[in-house]
């Protein structure tokens, strides 16, 4: 008699056999074509950061400091103190440039008033500049501070203004309720005032001369 199970024909076990090696040979190249099938093993993210790449190019910001126009064409014969205003502080660039009358009751040796804008147009952002030079350094204080005066009533931030590590002068810094703020200056004989955004006028102070 028999051991009540029929005999595994030749055809069924070569079939049994051709599975076998089948799913051996998927266990060992699935996980070489999930590494080498583009995008799989990092989900997409190359191709992903690329576009988004790609993007952030396309809406890149302008720099802040950079100007996006040019300044006001200046005179020829311009004075040592003119000659020492800058055209360009930070985005700001110089658009007009005029003598000052308003302080000739202090007697300086001269006076300049000085605008500097971002851009064109009413919506640009402008710093308003007031510079001159006085015959000595006493004439100079008073004069500071006939125009720090006219700066407004806020309350003052001050400090002193240092050059080569010895004290030149003092500075004082106002912010106004309209978004607009003031810093007033004294360097030896030449005393700065500057109006312009409050956010911006302490980086304009540091970047000018004086």
């Amino acid at each position: 008699m028999g051991n009540g199970r029929a005999g595994i024909s030749p055809q069924v076990y070569r079939r049994r056999r051709a599975v076998v090696l089948l799913l051996l040979t998927l266990l060992v190249l699935l996980p070489v074509l999930l590494f080498v099938w583009p995008g799989w093993a990092t989900g997409g993210d190359e191709e992903d950061a690329g576009t988004s790449g790609e993007a952030a190019s396309e809406t890149q910001e302008p720099d802040p400091t950079t100007p996006t126009i040019d300044p006001v064409d200046r005179a020829d014969d311009l004075t040592a103190l003119q000659s020492a205003l800058p055209d360009e502080v930070l985005r700001f660039v110089l658009v007009d440039e005029r003598n000052e009358p308003e302080f000739d009751a202090t007697g300086p040796v001269e006076m300049w008033s000085l605008t500097y804008a971002d851009g064109e147009g009413s919506d640009a952002d402008t710093v308003d500049v007031v510079v001159g030079q006085w015959s000595g350094p006493s004439e100079a204080l008073e004069a500071f501070e006939v125009i720090d005066e006219t700066a407004g009533p806020a309350e003052a931030t001050t400090g002193v203004v240092e050059a080569d590590d010895e004290t030149v002068g003092t500075w004082t810094r106002r912010t106004t309720g309209d978004g607009r703020g003031t810093v007033v200056w004294r360097n030896g004989t030449v005393v700065v005032s500057a109006t312009g955004p409050s956010e911006d006028i302490e980086d304009f102070y540091a970047a000018y001369p004086f």
